[in-house]
């Protein structure tokens, strides 16, 4: 096993990045990727996506950490958004959304008052814990996008809480695509950069199971239930 390898060669930029970049970005965002699993999933040739992790690992956006082992360093769609703020001097009007008091997830149960409303109101613990994994998610570029994105993610979660048994992409987007995916989003890419990054982040969470190499999903709750 060698050591880890990086690049003190300049960054790419967001007008440097192809399709295929932002694909093989978008699945370094979720954890670390072998080439030959990016492929499959991104749909292009072995060799195209190892050349364009080289070409990641070359500027410093994503890091070897072993011989065909990649993970993420730095998201150069990221660092646009964040200029962009910068240079206007103020968030963009969804960022402000998200930080008022009474939409964020700590926010909405602190404190006893604030959780006696939210039995009042109905709202079982799973609901809240959807809200705790979705806390924070920023899919997208913003606007519109990020909305319709966030969305289709809490409803990809909600069916899989409510389906009985395990689930593959396959069976979210039979359920799901026609209903909730993004305007610009074909069947495969609503998957890809959608509701599997929102599954992923419950995984984490440890209230979805991933079996991997049956490649499904299925909710099990908080842990301690």
């Amino acid at each position: 096993m060698g050591a880890s390898t990086t690049s003190s060669s300049t960054m790419l930029e967001e007008s440097d990045l192809g399709p295929a970049d932002e694909a093989l970005l978008d699945l370094l965002q979720e954890g670390r990727i072998t080439a030959p699993y990016a492929a499959e999933e991104a749909d292009y040739s072995l060799q195209y996506v190892r050349d364009r992790l080289n070409r990641l690992v070359e500027h410093g956006n994503a890091r070897k950490i072993y011989e065909g082992l990649y993970e993420l360093v730095e998201d150069p769609r990221e660092n646009a958004e964040t200029d962009h703020i910068a240079k206007s001097g103020s968030s963009s009007p969804e960022e402000s959304v998200e930080r008022e008091p009474d939409e964020t997830w700590e926010d909405t149960v602190s404190g006893d008052q604030e959780m006696n409303d939210l039995l009042n109101a109905g709202m079982d613990t799973e609901t809240d814990s959807i809200e705790g994994v979705l806390e924070g998610w920023r899919p997208g570029r913003g606007g519109e996008e990020r909305e319709q994105r966030r969305k289709a993610g809490r409803a990809a979660l909600e069916w899989l809480r409510d389906y009985d048994g395990r689930a593959s992409g396959g069976d979210f987007k039979n359920a799901l695509y026609k209903q909730h995916a993004p305007d610009d989003q074909g069947e495969d890419t609503f998957w890809r950069k959608t509701a599997r990054p929102a599954v992923q982040r419950a995984v984490d969470a440890d209230l979805v199971e991933y079996r991997e190499g049956h490649h499904d999903y299925r909710w099990v709750g908080d842990s301690d239930e």
